[in-house]
């Protein structure tokens, strides 16, 4: 299907029972993000990681951009996998407040019928990494800074944060928003 590629599924006992949930990813730390949210939300999915284009810019600038990025993955991973309830994108991208450059992720999850939105936490980029972002990108404006983008899948955020925050994390809670929405269907209205 259009520009994705498909993994290998998680291995289980009970794989075939599961309903699947298609991620637009093959990054392992998002990966972890999900199965973390979906653990939390007692949700039982086996994961069927697709590589889907966000169709955004390399280094997404506001709400909207972003957002698009992980509905476009969405929508692109359930259509790939045959027979997935789920399709789910995730996208990091940073906002402007003010005069600081703030970090964030927005998770899309599709069903079929609606798309739920949920967002991250936001972090505030270090000036100097604000300033070379555009130039430089993401990782190596860090790299630049002396702090190491961490290759596990935790991000600079774990390095910045001595380990008590990580990307995974981060990207979880935007997850878990997301679930929130579909969880409770009843208080969001009709598909959208």
């Amino acid at each position: 299907k259009r520009g994705t590629r498909t993994a290998s599924s998680e291995g289980n006992t009970h794989a075939m029972t599961e309903p699947v949930a298609a991620i637009g990813t093959l990054n392992q730390g998002k990966l972890d993000a999900v199965r973390l949210a979906l653990d939390l939300h007692a949700l039982a999915y086996r994961l069927h990681p697709v590589d889907a284009p966000s169709d955004v810019s390399d280094q997404p600038v506001g709400l909207d951009e972003t957002s698009a990025g992980a509905r476009n993955r969405a929508l692109l991973a359930r259509e790939a996998v045959e027979g997935a309830r789920l399709g789910i994108g995730l996208e990091s991208g940073v906002v402007c407040i003010g005069t600081d450059l703030f970090d964030f992720c927005a998770c899309v999850i599709f069903d079929g019928n609606r798309c739920a939105v949920g967002l991250s936490s936001m972090w505030a980029l270090p000036g100097r990494v604000a300033e070379t972002l555009g130039e430089l990108g993401y990782n190596p404006s860090f790299e630049a800074l002396g702090v190491n983008p961490n290759c596990t899948g935790e991000g600079v955020l774990s390095e910045l944060s001595g380990g008590l925050l990580s990307r995974p994390k981060q990207m979880s809670e935007a997850v878990s928003c997301a679930l929130l929405q579909l969880k409770n269907a009843e208080y969001y209205g009709a598909a959208r």
